[in-house]
């Protein structure tokens, strides 16, 4: 680990490569949210 912090965000084609990435993210340990839908998401506040 580098010390650094923040949120990633990964985008899938299907919502069943979603399932099995988060899946897997939760096993090995990491925090891991399945996010369907853009309600709650202000786009402006996204950084690239």
């Amino acid at each position: 680990m580098t010390g650094l912090s923040g949120t990633s965000c990964l985008l899938t084609k299907t919502i069943g490569k979603a399932l099995q990435i988060t899946g897997l993210l939760i096993k090995n340990g990491w925090q891991a949210k399945l996010i369907q839908s853009n309600e709650g998401f202000n786009l402006y506040n996204l950084a690239e």
